[in-house]
């Protein structure tokens, strides 16, 4: 099922065995009540006819599957249903994590439809009994309810939730609960503080009474570190995170780590800029063994042409900024009267990150280095690691604030001497609708744009995803949805060139999208050229499909620039012959 899969548990695993192997908690979902979805598929060339595949897939504002959370027990072979939170028996809900508290009690995180109300229920997985034993409530835009982290002892757990910091913004930090099995709410209180974004738990040591996580400093949201924190409220340095690997490497910016049972030992991957390393750590940070120093890729590496590597801040409206990271050809001085030709990419996806410190070699690299193109990667507002504020201010208004940033990059740009007023942009899925919303856009400064599957009306898209940010298409809100909605600035498109791409079989964005997109565009006269991938689903990876749209993509942008491409993928012209 799409959305559970996709959107909601982001796993197609919906099981969890206790400890001992005695009881299975499960998720049951019905989903006969949810409208289908019509697919054509045309499948190979033997096929006479085409096949209709129906797929339940709730739009925004439609219905959803229904949700039970369910345990098997197998010393008795019964199935029981754990129930919801009473205040969400009269509405639609999720449910978001299931974590084993003990091998007989389990941690239930629910969520409400509009993704502003969460509760976390304890219930006993024999009885079937559960009690709410914390609540929380979104302050602004939405919540993003992480798994509960169960410390060894068994008795508390970690959240992580947001904490206003006394300039009134909010960031997220880490909460410790309280688990009681007698019922009632657990008290809680923050381990954490400070300037920072927490990401992800990764360890509890409870000899030292220290959290261990990931989270990137707000004056530098594209680095990720891995911190320390303790959680004894006696010590002076509670709520004091202290940086692990801040001055570990400069080459080991951005990381990952996966702890031990007991939080004693880790490994630890560095994943950029430099090139990738794994070894094994004490803590704090003393190394035991490397795994993988990729020794071999370095030696590759040497006396290979790579991209300059630059981030820059951008000034926004209102005092606020927004990074950039920059990929310059190595032959670019910035001094110089030459131009280059710039190429910028878009995501911004709410809560994600584009512009990181992580390692990286694409197309993009590619094209920097063999046809010297300066590539621009633009973080928008809605990005994580910059605070609540930062984020939140796309909520109800997707591809709004974000389209002004990138127009404000792209002015930037345009400005410096030695960047080519001819700039393209493109982007896939969430980012194909924001180089699509730009030039819908009458103050766009771009010159040409590519939108891999994107979305143009966020009413066809899924329930969970579009009104998370989008809120509920009411007759309140559809003023929200209509200024997001592509096809309504199809006029906006005759002062750029447009390349629109899609799958017919991509069941995440529907061809729908584009297919009511290229017909607003028809009825106002506007040009443009589009990439259809027969039976091709989301990311446009099956048989000669990537390699045949990369080459499309280098010769649209070159045209755009009004140059050759490398491989020019138009069809040959052929002479009539004279009679």
């Amino acid at each position: 099922m799409f959305i559970v899969v996709q959107e909601i548990l982001q796993s197609s695993r919906a099981l969890w065995w206790n400890a001992d192997g005695t009881l299975l908690v499960y998720g049951h979902f019905d989903d006969r009540d949810v409208t289908r979805y019509t697919m054509t598929l045309y499948g190979p060339a033997k096929n006479k006819y085409v096949e209709n595949r129906r797929l339940p897939y709730p739009k925004a504002g439609t219905r959803n599957p229904s949700v039970e959370v369910r345990v098997y027990n197998l010393m008795t072979n019964t199935t029981k249903a754990l129930p919801p939170p009473n205040a969400f028996l009269k509405s639609d809900y999720y449910f978001t994590s299931v974590t084993w508290r003990d091998s007989r009690h389990v941690l239930v995180t629910w969520l409400n439809r509009h993704h502003n109300v969460s509760i976390v229920s304890i219930c006993d997985a024999i009885s079937t009994t559960c009690w709410d034993n914390f609540r929380t409530v979104a302050e602004s835009g939405w919540l993003d309810m992480t798994s509960p982290v169960v410390t060894s002892e068994r008795d508390t757990y970690f959240l992580i939730l947001s904490q206003k910091d006394v300039n009134t913004d909010s960031f997220k930090h880490i909460a410790q609960v309280d688990a009681p099995l007698k019922g009632g709410v657990g008290s809680s209180y923050f381990v954490t503080a400070g300037p920072i974004n927490v990401l992800k738990i990764v360890g509890y040591n409870p000899d030292l009474s220290e959290v261990y996580f990931l989270a990137s400093k707000n004056s530098t949201p594209m680095e990720r570190h891995l911190y320390s924190s303790t959680t004894d409220k006696t010590d002076p340095d509670f709520r004091q995170p202290q940086c692990i690997t801040c001055d570990l490497d400069p080459d080991c910016l951005y990381v990952d780590a996966s702890f031990s049972v007991r939080g004693q030992f880790y490994v630890l991957s560095c994943k950029g800029p430099g090139v990738p390393s794994h070894q094994i750590m004490a803590v704090p940070n003393i190394s035991v063994s490397m795994l993988e120093d990729n020794q071999a890729l370095r030696t590759f590496r040497q006396g290979k042409a790579f991209p300059k590597v630059e981030f820059q801040q951008i000034p926004l409206e209102n005092n606020e900024y927004t990074w950039v990271k920059v990929l310059y050809p190595p032959i670019l001085k910035k001094d110089q009267v030459i131009k280059f030709h710039a190429l910028f990419k878009v995501y911004g996806s709410p809560g994600q990150q584009l512009v990181t410190q992580e390692y990286e070699v694409g197309w993009e690299h590619f094209q920097c280095i063999t046809n010297d193109l300066i590539i621009v990667y633009v973080e928008v507002r809605g990005s994580g690691g910059r605070g609540d504020q930062w984020m939140h201010a796309v909520h109800k208004r997707l591809g709004n604030l974000e389209v002004k940033d990138i127009i404000a990059a792209g002015r930037y740009f345009k400005s410096q001497q030695y960047v080519d007023p001819q700039v393209a942009i493109w982007g896939v899925s969430h980012g194909g609708f924001l180089t699509a919303a730009l030039l819908g856009n009458p103050e766009n400064v771009i010159t040409c744009g590519v939108a891999v599957a994107p979305v143009t009306d966020w009413r066809y898209y899924d329930t969970f995803y579009t009104e998370k940010f989008m809120g509920y298409p009411t007759v309140d809100n559809l003023d929200a949805y209509n200024n997001s909605n592509i096809s309504r600035f199809a006029v906006n498109f005759r002062t750029s060139r447009f390349l629109l791409v899609h799958g017919t079989g991509d069941d995440n964005v529907h061809f729908q999208h584009s297919a009511q997109l290229m017909k607003a565009l028809t009825e106002r006269d506007v040009y443009y050229k589009s990439l259809i991938y027969t039976d091709q689903q989301h990311w446009l990876s099956g048989g000669n499909t990537r390699n045949h749209l990369y080459n499309s993509i280098e010769d649209f942008i070159f045209k755009c620039y009004g140059k050759t491409a490398p491989r020019h993928v138009d069809p040959p012209v052929i002479e009539e012959e004279e009679d």
